[in-house]
């Protein structure tokens, strides 16, 4: 599991478990008979095939919804720069980031006269800043600039829609994938808007010609 100590992993497992087993044990009683918890859920770990067919639902809805509107997709990727990455890939293995913007919650150091190991609670502002949460909310409002861009609103309601997707790094940093569906003349004026607001050498703009839809971008915020 991405950025998590085999400790961690083991503690998450045993969570995950006793979840499931009272989810399953417990429910509702209609008409004598036991209806699970797990059956009214659609969570990732409990009732993974619901969670992932709601997925897939909500996916090519707005897919069938821009074909027939003849729509255009824009497709992004926003990532956040190193100082979000607690952990790099260096030959293949994670490894500290020096440029690392936040702190762990237990620093260490040594007392000044006995030279003796000392654990201190850090209250540094940047430790909920730069965790996984602080960046999936600093991810969400660079959404929030583009969503609130005239380029973007200017498009008609009824013509314009998107769904994202927020996935993991190996270090457990998150990135947020984003497919846009708009008519084709309003993508360059979105994409000039992109470079305004994440101006290069941020940017990275890749076309697909292979794209199963009209036209298809790739933005990556590095």
């Amino acid at each position: 599991m991405f950025g998590m100590s085999d400790k961690m992993l083991e503690k998450a497992k045993y969570k995950i478990k006793a979840n499931k087993a009272y989810m399953a044990s417990h429910g509702i009683m209609i008409d004598d008979k036991l209806i699970p918890y797990k059956d009214f859920v659609a969570n990732s770990y409990v009732n993974p095939d619901r969670y992932i067919a709601e997925l897939q639902h909500r996916a090519w809805s707005v897919y069938d919804y821009a074909k027939e509107n003849d729509l255009s997709n824009l497709f992004l990727t926003l990532t956040l720069p190193t100082e979000w990455h607690q952990m790099k890939s260096f030959k293949g293995k994670l490894i500290k980031n020096k440029k690392f913007g936040g702190r762990t919650i237990i620093t260490t150091c040594k007392h000044p006269l006995s030279g003796q190991k000392l654990f201190l609670m850090n209250t540094d502002e940047n430790i909920d800043k730069y965790s996984p949460k602080g960046a999936s909310i600093e991810l969400s409002r660079l959404l929030v600039l583009l969503r609130n861009d005239r380029s973007f609103r200017s498009i008609d309601k009824d013509k314009r829609c998107y769904f994202r997707v927020t996935e993991p790094h190996k270090d457990g940093t998150p990135h947020l994938h984003i497919s846009f569906f708009m008519p084709q003349e309003n993508i360059n004026s979105v994409v000039k808007s992109i470079n305004r607001l994440f101006p290069a050498p941020q940017s990275k703009i890749e076309l697909n010609v292979n794209s199963p839809v009209h036209y298809l971008m790739k933005y990556v915020l590095k």
